[in-house]
């Protein structure tokens, strides 16, 4: 069963990603070369009804709507190329990861080639280290935090 931990964890994983709450407080977006592939808010993750919303290829993207309930066009985004999926439902949580790859992918790819060399490096970004260990307290509506220290191993 994927939570908030397991989410964050394997997309700051990547190389070149960093987070950002560019819409809100509650928005949590990853981004890679200063590109959005993967967002979620926080309090959907804290009222045990997440969801997050990945960029899809076109094609890709209808057939799996057409094949799982549980994924939608992206709400609040191009329902073309972006996909809303309800976390810990009728979608495996190997799917979404494989979808989150998917979606790191499409937009690793079409950084430019300075930009994706340079993709740790985007002005103004907190850069995530390839290795953590993610603390997320969301006990009060008022206040998210998150404790990230890198692992020693």
């Amino acid at each position: 069963m994927m939570n908030l931990e397991n989410y964050y964890v394997y997309c700051g994983a990547k190389k070149g990603v960093t987070e950002h709450f560019p819409f809100d407080q509650d928005t949590l977006v990853f981004k890679v070369g200063g590109k959005m592939f993967a967002l979620s808010s926080l309090k959907g993750w804290e009222e045990d009804n997440p969801t997050v919303n990945l960029k899809c290829d076109p094609e890709k993207g209808e057939e799996l709507r057409n094949q799982f309930d549980d994924i939608i066009p992206g709400w609040h985004m191009s329902k073309v190329h972006w996909n809303t999926i309800a976390i810990n439902k009728g979608v495996e949580d190997e799917i979404v990861k494989g979808l989150i790859d998917h979606s790191y992918d499409l937009v690793y790819k079409s950084l430019t080639k300075k930009v994706s060399l340079n993709s740790a490096f985007v002005p103004g970004a907190v850069l995530l280290p390839t290795t953590v260990n993610c603390k997320v307290s969301l006990r009060d509506p008022h206040v998210q935090t998150m404790s990230i220290q890198e692992s020693s191993a």
